[in-house]
């Protein structure tokens, strides 16, 4: 990806495109889900038209999302947002994080002890 980034001037296409990059990335699958029970339904078949289409529903998703979620929160980021909350946050997530290996580790020791 960084390969393929280049400087551009901010415009409001660039920055809307660069906005829903994330949620497509991330949100993809939903329209997928959505298309594919769509087609289903509808008896769309596989094909340039289906695959067309399911990308462009995925594409969608991710801009209604961009637009009802990452905008709200980027709006009112500091309401939802402090330093201390940051840290917090991160402490539990990577507290988690290693209380979920060193029991993984666990198991896996019980199983083959077996």
């Amino acid at each position: 990806v960084l390969l393929c980034a280049f400087p551009l001037r901010r415009t409001p296409a660039t920055q809307w495109l660069g906005g829903i990059s994330y949620p497509l990335y991330l949100n993809a699958w939903i329209g997928i889900f959505i298309f594919h029970a769509l087609a289903k339904r509808f008896t769309i078949s596989d094909g340039w038209s289906y695959q067309t289409l399911l990308a462009l529903t995925a594409f969608v998703v991710a801009a209604i999302l961009y637009h009802l979620v990452d905008r709200t929160i980027m709006a009112n980021r500091s309401r939802f947002y402090s330093r201390r909350l940051g840290w917090t946050l991160g402490a539990i997530a990577y507290t988690l994080a290693v209380i979920g290996i060193l029991y993984g580790r666990y198991e896996i020791a019980q199983r083959q002890a077996r």
